[in-house]
């Protein structure tokens, strides 16, 4: 989801920390201006395509030898507005979770099994104050998806988190008036105040720049940080 909002700012913060950064949006002309503008690559295609989405991380793996970290910003509510519950469609509620949920799903899929490889990973995914609360939106669909995208992020931090790895998915809900991210933390053993070991999340709220987070903050020990590139 880089084509604009969030998701460009992100990508813009990665290029200027100096990180090998590659977009990708349904919106092909918002995508390829933003890439021309960072001097990126991109991919245009619909990453609730499962095949599509595995062949760009494929792609991505090939010419740039690993995937370190992976931001889904993608969503939205696809042009719909709040009505009510008996006038929802089974093509308007598919269409929310087609944009809000399966992209993360697949995409969290494919980069998985190459960060347990390299021993290494970050997946952020980024939802909404829907995701905590009813929706101001008024769309039944879009509140469900963005919870649903908070619990998905937690399952895989708890799935990974017995991987032998340093691979740490985190939910970063964001209140955009703000650009205040908010880490979640679920009640398990796993959780910590001050760090975010795999399968844990961090609680404080502060302002900061939207891809910081206590996970890699610069006090980050060294083991919490990228294998060195070979």
């Amino acid at each position: 989801g880089a084509a604009q909002g969030i998701g460009a700012a992100i990508a813009r913060s990665f290029v200027e920390a100096g990180a090998g950064v590659f977009l990708a949006d349904l919106d092909r002309e918002g995508v390829e201006k933003t890439a021309d503008e960072l001097g990126v690559m991109s991919y245009v295609l619909d990453l609730s395509n499962r095949t599509a989405t595995a062949a760009m991380v494929q792609s991505v793996t090939a010419q740039n030898g690993r995937l370190d970290i992976l931001v889904h910003a993608a969503g939205g509510v696809r042009g719909q507005t709040g009505k009510p519950i008996e006038e929802i469609s089974e093509a308007d509620w598919g269409a929310i979770f087609e944009a809000n949920v399966d992209g993360a799903f697949w995409l969290a899929q494919a980069v998985a099994p190459r960060m347990k490889k390299a021993g290494w990973g970050r997946i952020i995914n980024i939802s909404s104050g829907a995701g905590l609360r009813p929706s101001l939106t008024g769309i039944q669909a879009y509140a469900a998806a963005k919870h649903a995208l908070v619990g998905l992020t937690r399952q895989l931090s708890l799935e990974l988190a017995f991987v032998p790895t340093s691979l740490a998915p985190t939910p970063c809900v964001l209140r955009p008036c703000f650009l205040r991210p908010c880490f979640l933390r679920p009640r398990h053993p796993y959780r910590s105040r001050r760090t975010a070991p795999p399968g844990s999340y961090v609680t404080e709220s502060r302002r900061a720049p939207v891809v910081e987070s206590e996970t890699e903050s610069k006090s980050e020990s060294e083991e919490g940080k990228p294998p060195p590139r070979k």
